[in-house]
Formats: structure tokens, sequence, C-alpha cells
């Protein structure tokens, strides 16, 4: 046996996805102190779809073949629970884009020629009063 099949048995891939909440179980211990919200967060994604949020069992009525449901943790953060929304909203700016090619531009400044906090409220102001005067 030579080439990809024989790297293919000494090399098995697996073919279970990774998720986040694998992430954050198998690298918590590690992780820096995190502010309660975000803890929480953690601790919603990894409950999310498991038996400790609970589920329900749907049945087949001709079969009797079962299937246990796990319920969602709904947290806005979830890449489980907000990939619906998140293939929605998507389409929905797809739907907005123009036929025609589009360019990514990012113009950086120098630092000696970049605005100042001060001179950008200044400004801000100049602009805001002399609208609201005229």
């Amino acid at each position: 046996m030579t080439g990809l099949a024989a790297r293919r048995e000494a090399f098995p891939v697996s073919r279970q996805r990774l998720e986040v909440a694998d992430v954050f179980r198998a690298h918590l211990d590690r992780a820096h102190k995190l502010r309660p919200v975000q803890a929480q967060v953690v601790r919603n994604i990894c409950a999310c779809r498991t038996a400790r949020l609970g589920g329900h069992v749907l049945s087949c009525d001709f079969c009797d073949h079962q299937e246990h449901s796990y319920n969602s943790c709904c947290d806005r953060h979830c890449p489980k629970c907000q990939s619906l929304v998140k293939a929605r909203w998507l389409e929905a700016r797809k739907a907005d884009l123009l036929p025609t090619q589009y360019f990514h531009c990012i113009l950086l400044l120098r630092k000696k020629r970049r605005p100042t906090k001060k001179e950008i409220k200044n400004k801000l102001a100049l602009r805001f009063s002399i609208r609201l005067s005229s």
C-alpha cells in the first residue's frame, strides 16, 4: 500500500467536528480570569444542547423510533444557537449588494498626521454648532 491510501491508514482523520464548546472545556482551566458576564457566556456555550439544560424525546407513531433532543442555551454569543440567525442576516446583506465588484480599502495616516481626540471633538463641536445656528 503506497501513496494516499497508506497516509490515510497511518493518520486516520477524525470525522467528529470540533466545536467552540469543546475548546472551552479543554482549555478553560488555563484561561485567565474572566469577568462574570464572560464566564456566564462560556458556561452557556458549554451547556448548550447537552443534558445539563434538559431536553425532550421525539417519537415516531409508526415505527416507535425515538430521538433525544437537548435544549439550546439561546445565548446570543453561542455559535450553535445563532447559526440560523447569522445565515438569514448574511442572505439579507447579499440581497442589498449591487451587481458590481467591491473592493475593501483601508487608509492609514502617519502618526504625526493623525488628529488627536481633542481636535476631533473640536471639529465635531464646530460642525454641530454651525448646523444648529443656520
